[in-house]
């Protein structure tokens, strides 16, 4: 019985040993898979943090395009706003001279009638100034 135990502690001592080398086989092997994945992760990192950073640049590039087209579209907008104001000044300045020269027209057309009616009774006082003057004879 002696024997047995001595086998079984010597049994015992090498189940332990191999358990020992086991853990520190497993224990490397583990400081390998998480050093490897921390480096892995790291170089994930820069690229996120790469990616963010172009992102975030085509972000205000996309921003500042927005912003030139809508400052395009408001000067756009304001030059239409001008050309009407001037095309309504110009319509206004028309519309007043055809007014000036409608009443011109008018004018003559009256001074035109005075004469007419001056010129009728001037013909008409010299038809009755020959017709006088053809009586005295």
């Amino acid at each position: 019985m002696g024997e047995d135990l001595i086998q079984l502690e010597d049994s015992i001592k090498e189940k332990k040993q191999e358990l020992m080398t086991l853990e520190t086989t497993m224990k490397g092997a583990m400081d390998t898979f998480f050093s490897k994945n921390a480096a892995v992760l790291d170089k994930i990192d820069e690229r996120v943090e790469r990616l963010s950073t172009g992102y975030a640049r085509v972000a205000q590039l996309i921003a500042r395009s927005m912003d030139t087209a809508i400052l395009q579209k408001e000067a756009g907008i304001d030059s239409l706003v001008r050309r009407s104001q001037q095309q309504i000044e110009q319509r206004e300045r028309a519309e007043q001279e055809l007014n000036r020269i409608e009443e011109k027209r008018r004018q003559e057309e009256k001074e035109l009638e005075l004469m007419r009616t001056v010129f009728k009774a001037k013909r008409m006082e010299i038809v009755r100034m020959d017709l006088a003057t053809d009586e005295q004879i």
